[in-house]
Protein backbone atom coordinates (compact mmCIF):
# COMPACT_ATOMS: atom_id res chain seq x y z
CA UNK A 1 0.00 0.00 0.00
CA UNK A 2 1.49 3.29 -1.49
CA UNK A 3 1.51 5.76 1.93
CA UNK A 4 -0.92 8.09 1.33
CA UNK A 5 -3.47 4.90 0.29
CA UNK A 6 -2.18 4.16 3.50
CA UNK A 7 -2.72 7.17 5.67
CA UNK A 8 -6.03 7.61 4.48
CA UNK A 9 -7.10 4.45 5.34
CA UNK A 10 -5.37 4.70 8.76
CA UNK A 11 -7.21 8.08 9.48
CA UNK A 12 -10.68 6.51 8.20
CA UNK A 13 -10.07 3.22 10.68
CA UNK A 14 -8.98 5.96 13.62
CA UNK A 15 -11.29 8.58 13.30
CA UNK A 16 -14.42 5.63 13.18
CA UNK A 17 -13.12 3.85 16.07
CA UNK A 18 -13.10 7.36 17.97
CA UNK A 19 -16.33 7.84 17.00
CA UNK A 20 -17.90 4.61 17.83
CA UNK A 21 -15.76 5.08 21.48
CA UNK A 22 -17.22 8.79 21.94
CA UNK A 23 -20.91 7.35 21.68
CA UNK A 24 -20.10 6.51 25.02
CA UNK A 25 -18.68 10.33 26.08
CA UNK A 26 -20.61 10.25 29.37
CA UNK A 27 -18.41 7.42 30.50
CA UNK A 28 -15.35 9.03 30.41
CA UNK A 29 -13.91 11.01 33.45
CA UNK A 30 -10.96 12.51 31.13
CA UNK A 31 -12.26 16.48 31.35
CA UNK A 32 -11.72 16.15 27.44
CA UNK A 33 -13.02 13.01 25.99
CA UNK A 34 -12.32 14.07 22.24
CA UNK A 35 -8.79 14.97 23.48
CA UNK A 36 -8.49 11.88 25.44
CA UNK A 37 -10.03 9.07 23.06
CA UNK A 38 -7.85 10.10 19.99
CA UNK A 39 -4.27 10.33 22.13
CA UNK A 40 -5.53 6.67 23.32
CA UNK A 41 -5.92 5.68 19.64
CA UNK A 42 -2.50 7.01 18.28
CA UNK A 43 -0.48 5.81 21.49
CA UNK A 44 -2.33 2.08 20.88
CA UNK A 45 -1.56 2.51 17.14
CA UNK A 46 2.03 3.93 18.04
CA UNK A 47 2.35 0.32 20.35
CA UNK A 48 1.56 -1.87 17.54
CA UNK A 49 3.45 0.11 14.47
CA UNK A 50 6.36 -0.03 16.86
CA UNK A 51 6.32 -4.12 17.67
CA UNK A 52 5.94 -3.78 21.17
CA UNK A 53 4.92 -7.09 22.04
CA UNK A 54 4.68 -7.75 25.70
CA UNK A 55 8.90 -6.97 27.02
CA UNK A 56 7.56 -4.12 29.69
CA UNK A 57 4.73 -6.21 31.06
CA UNK A 58 4.90 -8.73 33.72
CA UNK A 59 3.64 -11.59 31.44
CA UNK A 60 6.93 -10.91 29.81
CA UNK A 61 8.25 -12.57 32.56
CA UNK A 62 6.46 -15.15 32.52
CA UNK A 63 7.25 -15.97 29.04
CA UNK A 64 3.53 -14.87 27.65
CA UNK A 65 2.55 -12.67 24.82
CA UNK A 66 -0.56 -10.75 24.40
Amino acid sequence: MNGVAYNRFRDRVLGDVAEILLTCRGEISHPEPDLAVRLGLLAAEGMIQGGSGCSWWPCAERGRSW
